[in-house]
């Protein structure tokens, strides 16, 4: 489903990763497309979405 959190449950696969006793860096590409939302504010939006996957997980 399309979305400001995309397609994954962030917040499940980072939690099944430290159940897993994973600590090595986690990579999040961003695909930007629309170029009427500047790339800097998508950026700011996906790291906040990032800390809070985290925090849940």
């Amino acid at each position: 489903m399309p979305g400001p959190d995309g397609l994954a449950d962030w917040s499940a696969t980072l939690g099944q990763l430290a159940r897993l006793g994973y600590t090595g860096p986690v990579c999040l590409s961003g695909q930007y497309s629309d170029s009427g939302v500047p790339v800097e504010e998508r950026l700011v939006a996906d790291l906040a979405a990032a800390r809070d996957a985290a925090g849940d997980a």
